[in-house]
Order: structure tokens, then sequence, then C-alpha cells
């Protein structure tokens, strides 16, 4: 029996999704699952969306971490992994070790298991001061956490806010300006110089975005086009059916079917709420991190 290409791809695509999750299990989390196998549920303060390096993997907003006056919980989230080769882990405070370590410029604090030495868990600074404190009097490094709070003393407000706000304003302006002047210059030269003619929709396409084709003839030339049914605004359109466009008349190749003013809002308006995601994204990841301007202290690290 011949089975269609599109019945086994999703059974591929699985079967490589779960062989990846057993190799990238193999790069740490198996080597603490193997002491530290949660054996009943977790009941503590939990955080969602974590990011943490636990071996050698990197898991990016994608773990749910725990702490309690016992120990440590960890597992990752089922909405973005399944738990293939990846049982949630509890490990012990007395079985644990906190030390600062620091990785691509940034203060990090390495928990180390005493039965897994070789994979070692990565966190963020302001993660293992939540844990800290959720741990109360059992977390395994007390002058750990007196130095981060003396970090966080000495942490000036007003200029990181400042540093955070020129960081975003950056994004924000370069994007913005990238995606601006990579879309958008069609539909300014439509907006500004633009004039109306003639065209015949040639083809239909409702299952390809809803488009249509047209054709036009400018000085003798004929060009070509293609716009959205539902910037013609009537229903239904059909083949051979007559449309007024927007060219430009010093570069008749540029055309469109619609209000060119109003593309080019949405051009821009679209641009500039991916430039605000973006700048957000790397505020909050800075943010994270711990990334901070210090006040000079001799307490401080």
């Amino acid at each position: 029996m011949n089975l269609s290409p599109w019945l086994l791809f999703p059974v591929l695509f699985i079967g490589m999704w779960v062989g990846i999750l057993f190799f990238f299990s193999r790069l740490g989390w198996a080597d603490l699952a193997s002491v530290y196998r949660a054996e009943r549920s977790f009941e503590g303060r939990r955080w969602h969306w974590v990011s943490a390096q636990v071996g050698k993997v990197n898991w990016r907003s994608s773990l749910t971490m725990g702490a309690n006056g016992e120990g440590l919980f960890l597992a990752p989230m089922k909405i973005c992994f399944p738990a293939v080769g990846h049982p949630a882990l509890f490990i012990p405070w007395s079985d644990l070790r906190a030390v600062w370590k620091r990785w691509l410029g940034f203060e990090w604090v390495q928990l180390t298991a005493r039965g897994a030495p070789d994979a070692g868990i990565l966190i963020q600074e302001p993660q293992a001061r939540a844990l800290a404190l959720a741990a109360g009097t059992q977390w395994p490094a007390p002058d750990l956490l007196a130095q981060i709070e003396i970090r966080r003393a000495t942490v000036d407000r007003g200029r990181t806010a400042a540093a955070y706000a020129a960081i975003g304003a950056i994004v924000f302006f370069g994007v913005s300006a990238g995606i601006g002047s990579l879309i958008a210059p069609e539909y300014e030269k439509l907006d500004r110089t633009g004039e109306t003619a003639a065209a015949l929709v040639t083809s239909v396409e409702p299952e390809n975005h809803n488009s249509l084709r047209y054709a036009y003839t400018i000085a003798g030339t004929r060009y070509e086009g293609i716009g959205s049914i539902a910037d013609e605004g009537r229903e239904p359109i059909r083949v051979g059916d007559s449309l007024t466009i927007h060219y430009v008349p010093a570069e008749p190749t540029i055309s469109c079917l619609g209000d060119p003013h109003a593309f080019l809002i949405n051009t821009l308006a679209g641009a500039g709420l991916g430039a605000i995601f973006l700048a957000f994204a790397v505020v909050f990841g800075l943010r994270s991190t711990g990334f901070a301007i210090r006040q000079p202290s001799n307490a401080a690290r």
C-alpha cells in the first residue's frame, strides 16, 4: 500500500522531534534525572517561562522553575516541549552548591548538584535571588544572596532606566527605518505622484490570499500588477472586469489596486509595531540577564 507523502510527513516530523529531544536530554538533563527525578507533585512557589542553561542545553523561556524550603523544582513547559526524555526534577538544597559565574559579560549563578556535578544549571541573577528568598534558611549559599542584595543596592536606577530607554529607542528607530525603507518607498511614490489608469483583471486567485492579477497599458506599453480582491471593494469579480489602479508615471511598473495613502499608513504602522515588539524584546532580555549600571561600591563583588 502506497501512503501519501502528506500522511508520512507528520510521522517523520514527530519522530525527528522525539529524537532531537532524546539527544538533548543526554546533554545534562538525563544525568540529573537519574538521581533527582521528581517522585511527587511539587508544592511551592513556581515561575514559568524561565530561561536557564541545563548541562549544555540553553532553554530560552521554556522552563518551569520552583522552590520551597526543601529544594529546587525544574521541568520543561509542556506548551513548549513534551517531557520526552526530560522528566520533572527535584533537587534538595542540601545537594546543591551555588557560585557566581561570569558568562557573556553578565553575572550568572551556577547551581551544581552533588549527584550530577557535570550537569550544572546556569540561571540569571534575578532568578537566583527569587529562588533564594523562596528557599529561606535552606538556601545553600547565604553569602551569595548577601552579595546579590548588595549588588541590587548599588544599582543606579536612573541611569539604568535611561540606558534601557536609549537601547529601546535605538532598536525601535533602527528596525522601523529598516523595514520602512524596504517596503514603504513604492507606496510613498504612489501617494505623492501617482495617477490613475484603467486595468483589466487577468486572473482571480481567491485561494492565494484572495489575490487577483491585472494588466494595464501606459504609453503603448503593457504592464502587470497584483492586488487583493478586497481592495477592489466589490464582489464577485471576474477575469476581464475593468478596474481603476494607481501607478507612478515616472516608473509605470509600480502600481497598486486601492488607496496608496492607506497602504502607506498601514505599512508604516506595521513597521512601527514590529519595531516596538523587538525593542521590548531586547530590553526584556537585557533586564532578565540582570543588566544594570551600578554605582561604585567597595562592598560589592
